[in-house]
């Protein structure tokens, strides 16, 4: 079904892929290889629906496969999940996007090591999409918090981000930029107590203040 020519099975194949991860990753760890060209192929397919489900789909099994040696077959496939990424970005759907990101957090979180073989290119694809003006700010933000999730991950991957010191500049000024982030709301003016003191603060300004 996941190489299916109907693009509705397709991507309910890859839904169930993510399912069973979640339930029965160690029955399908012997299964690995045939996995890995199945997600392949489902992050290849024209339909972003279908790209997505199987994008889904290969980040529950890099978060739920427990050994590292087995994790490390899925990282051939970061390059097509950066590409998916792009393509929800290029075509406009920032939700897809979003939710690709999202899914990229959590690996971010559970298994930074797992990325270190290609930090430079998800590390500066993440710091592009922050900066981008043209993107929504839910969008930018979570490429913000995709990097401080990467930055405060030491314990687990001790030094990676610190190879990066330019990017963990750039980072920086962009949360510092997030702080100018605000709306000229006319209520801010003529606020006479603290009801509207946050007037005007957009999602950006938020996280810039918790950086």
């Amino acid at each position: 079904c996941v190489q299916s020519g109907n693009t509705g099975h397709a991507e309910s194949a890859f839904l169930v892929f993510d399912q069973l991860a979640r339930f029965s990753i160690d029955q399908l760890a012997q299964y690995l290889g045939t996995i890995h060209g199945a997600l392949s192929a489902g992050l290849s397919n024209p339909s972003l629906d279908v790209k997505i489900a199987a994008f889904s789909a290969t980040t529950t099994f890099i978060g739920c496969l427990e050994k590292q040696s087995d994790r490390e077959k899925f990282q051939s496939l970061v390059p097509a999940l950066l590409g998916v990424l792009g393509d929800a970005l290029n075509s406009g759907d920032e939700i897809a996007a979003n939710t690709a990101v999202e899914r990229l957090i959590e690996v971010a979180d559970e298994h930074p090591r797992f990325l270190r073989k290609q930090i430079n290119e998800v590390a500066g694809a993440m710091i592009k999409i922050a900066e981008a003006d043209s993107l929504d700010d839910g969008t930018r933000r979570l490429a913000a918090e995709f990097l401080v999730t990467l930055c405060e991950a030491r314990d687990k991957a001790p030094g990676m981000m610190r190879k990066l010191p330019q990017l963990v500049q750039q980072l920086f000024n962009c949360c510092v930029a997030f702080l100018l982030e605000i709306e000229d709301d006319p209520e801010w003016h003529s606020a006479e107590d603290e009801k509207f003191e946050d007037a005007g603060e957009t999602e950006l300004f938020e996280f810039g203040q918790e950086c």
